[in-house]
């Protein structure tokens, strides 16, 4: 009966922990740690703009001492610091970004006995910063050797601010994980996972696959559901009828990689699917125009839909959309030099 308060009262420090931070979160790194006695753990980490550094940490078995501290490469002492048992906290301001300098949290068993927990550090990335403030996500990494990039973040905020608010909206939080080779983006529950250190265009089509299955379960209504059920079932094993072969999966890697190829260039995938179309194979052509559709508003009182371009660009990714005339059939009717609105 001990062990299961301890362990319920461990879950509930842990859950105010994570609502603590998430209040204003910019990237947290969570951190799963176990200290032998007398022992220390160090955990770096790297702010890159001004903004509040916050650490909050809970440890068990309950009513053990331990401390944590804060520090900086070019500092001797402590910025901040905390003794106690249980659950402790810190916070500390950056006023100016600080190129080249290293950050620290020592985490120091003061018990005679093995202390695990949890710790978490929530601090200022550039670009993650505007990426979390505009659309009230958390961002988080679990190992502090791949930790969220201001690179990254800028891709991913490039990527959500192009889809329409109406599709985007939702979407709660972003985690990066390391790398795995079997999977490189997943989404689950509203929480878009990111594995290894991705960049450019590359995070861009993953991001873009993910926030494809975000809109199938977050904003589908029952007729789209429908509908698109009723086209990945007449899909059924002919690749001709998929974006991407790992669409044959299911119908929501099918809507997904539609999603990706769509964002990726639509003009390439419209032109496909007209192929496939006259040689009697209209699948892929009613999928794109499920997608153009889906992107469907009104401009000069007129339909209008959404068509996208993601390149490379030295590393980075350059997302271009551009708002074109929806026909009656919801054909995308793109123009040879479109309007194009970069990201």
């Amino acid at each position: 009966m001990t062990s299961l308060l301890k362990r319920g009262a461990f879950a509930v420090l842990a859950s105010l922990l994570v609502a603590l931070v998430s209040a204003n979160a910019t990237v947290t790194g969570e951190f799963r740690i176990a200290i032998d006695p007398a022992k220390e753990v160090s955990v770096f980490f790297s702010p890159t703009t001004t903004g509040t550094i916050r650490v909050e940490s809970v440890f068990k078995p309950l009513g053990n001492k331990y401390s944590i501290k804060l520090l900086r490469s070019d500092q001797p002492e402590p910025l901040a610091q905390a003794e106690g048992i249980d659950a402790l906290t810190l916070t500390f301001a950056v006023d100016r970004p600080l190129p080249g300098v290293s950050w620290r949290l020592i985490v120091q068993n003061l018990a005679d006995r093995t202390l695990s927990g949890l710790v978490e550090i929530t601090y200022p990335r550039a670009n993650c910063k505007e990426l979390a403030a505009e659309f009230s996500l958390d961002l988080r990494y679990v190992n502090e050797n791949v930790p969220l990039q201001d690179e990254q973040c800028l891709v991913m905020h490039k990527t959500m601010r192009s889809i329409p608010e109406e599709s985007s909206s939702g979407l709660q939080k972003i985690i990066a994980f390391p790398q795995d080779p079997e999977i490189a983006g997943q989404y689950i529950q509203k929480t878009i996972r990111i594995y290894g250190d991705l960049q450019g265009a590359r995070l861009a089509r993953v991001f873009f696959h993910e926030m494809g299955h975000h809109i199938q379960f977050a904003h589908f209504t029952e007729a789209h559901q429908s509908h698109w059920e009723d086209l990945n079932k007449r899909s059924g094993s002919d690749s001709d009828n998929y974006a991407r072969l790992y669409g044959r999966t299911n119908q929501f890697e099918d809507f997904a990689t539609m999603f990706e190829a769509y964002t990726d260039s639509t003009s390439g995938i419209l032109a496909t699917a007209q192929s496939r179309n006259s040689r009697g194979k209209p699948i892929l052509f009613e999928k794109v125009k499920f997608i153009s559709a889906l992107l469907r508003h009104d401009r000069n009182g007129t339909a209008h839909t959404y068509i996208y371009r993601t390149d490379s660009l030295f590393g980075d990714a350059r997302i271009l959309r551009a708002s074109v005339a929806l026909d009656a059939d919801n054909v995308p009717q793109i123009p040879d030099d479109p309007e194009w609105e970069e990201f």
